[in-house]
């Protein structure tokens, strides 16, 4: 059975009981819902957000599920009810469903969905398990790791949380914007950072970490917390912190944060996809190869979602959605030719 979910705290209490991604959450709806619309379910006892929105021009809709379910939760049953509402209820051309699940692909191929081997979120990641003690997680970082943490305390650098939430975020924008200009990782306006800063912090669902070198900020991470989880969404260290090589203590005590919180699991959010069994065997061609190898280098296990699933209910409007976005990668192709 599936009803709407208008009551905040029926959707929390649910989200929490079942610990699902922050992306299901209901304040990752309301951050969303400024360019999507979203529609919240209660599926059978389980909460899923729909994000859906109108194409441009046709005016027909597609939706989105980000980060749903889980490896313990899901049924055919639900699937079919599901989909069934999304083209029914909702009147979309088809629903597109990145899982928070690494089985299961046989749920979705009985419910009608196929791969489409794309992806909008990080479709692997490196999560930490913090029901270690703190000893045990520090002899899970690699000799290079803990040299070059304790130089960096040597050194004079150390890692606080900025308390007040207006200095916080301004601190994080401007270390941010130092980053970005360095690198040629996706990039989201300040007005996107303000708006999750906004709908989360006052909820106690995430902090800005300031690494300092004496009394100068060299870095800052901006960290979220939902349900059993950290989620390192955003951050790094600026050129002074990278001379430093203070970036692994700001990692650090990120996660010794998250493991005082009494969270389960540190989610360092997107690497590179692997190609061999070993702990840096990642695709060295792809844009997170060093960050990749960075992060493994803190322990944790490699973690590797099911690919994205899409369901087709209308098929011409498909094909049009698929052309709308053959357009816009040769859109950003022309222009990142025109840059070079």
């Amino acid at each position: 059975m599936i009803i709407k979910a208008v009551d905040k705290k029926q959707y929390d209490e649910l989200f929490q009981k079942h610990k699902f991604s922050i992306l299901q959450s209901w304040q990752w709806g309301e951050i969303k819902s400024a360019d999507w619309k979203v529609e919240r379910l209660i599926v059978g006892n389980f909460p899923v957000t729909i994000f859906y929105k109108k194409f441009p021009i046709f005016g027909f809709k597609f939706g989105y599920i980000a980060r749903g379910f889980s490896d313990d939760i899901l049924e055919n049953w639900m699937l079919i009810e599901l989909t069934e509402y999304a083209k029914e209820d909702l009147k979309l051309s088809h629903l597109i469903i990145d899982p928070n699940m690494t089985k299961g692909q046989e749920s979705f191929s009985q419910a009608g969905f196929k791969i489409t081997g794309k992806t909008i979120q990080p479709n692997q990641t490196n999560i930490i398990d913090l029901a270690k003690n703190e000893e045990e997680l520090w002899r899970g970082l690699s000799s290079s790791m803990k040299r070059t943490i304790n130089k960096a305390r040597k050194n004079c650098c150390s890692v606080q949380i900025e308390r007040d939430p207006v200095k916080a975020l301004e601190v994080f924008l401007e270390m941010n914007s130092k980053i970005n200009a360095r690198n040629s990782y996706s990039k989201f306006s300040d007005n996107y950072y303000r708006r999750i800063w906004e709908k989360l912090q006052p909820e106690d669902m995430a902090e800005v970490l300031v690494l300092k070198h004496k009394e100068e900020n060299i870095g800052a991470y901006f960290v979220a917390y939902a349900g059993e989880s950290a989620y390192e969404w955003y951050g790094g260290v600026n050129d002074s912190g990278k001379e430093l090589k203070a970036g692994p203590l700001l990692k650090w005590e990120s996660i010794m944060e998250a493991k005082k919180r009494e969270l389960k699991y540190y989610d360092q959010w997107g690497v590179a996809r692997k190609t061999g069994e070993g702990t840096e065997d990642f695709k060295k061609n792809d844009p997170l190869y060093y960050v990749s190898v960075f992060k493994m280098r803190f322990g944790g296990t490699y973690k590797q979602f099911l690919l994205q699933q899409t369901i087709v209910f209308r098929g011409f409007q498909y094909r049009i959605y698929q052309l709308g976005e053959t357009a816009v990668k040769l859109k950003l192709k022309l222009q990142n030719l025109i840059k070079g």
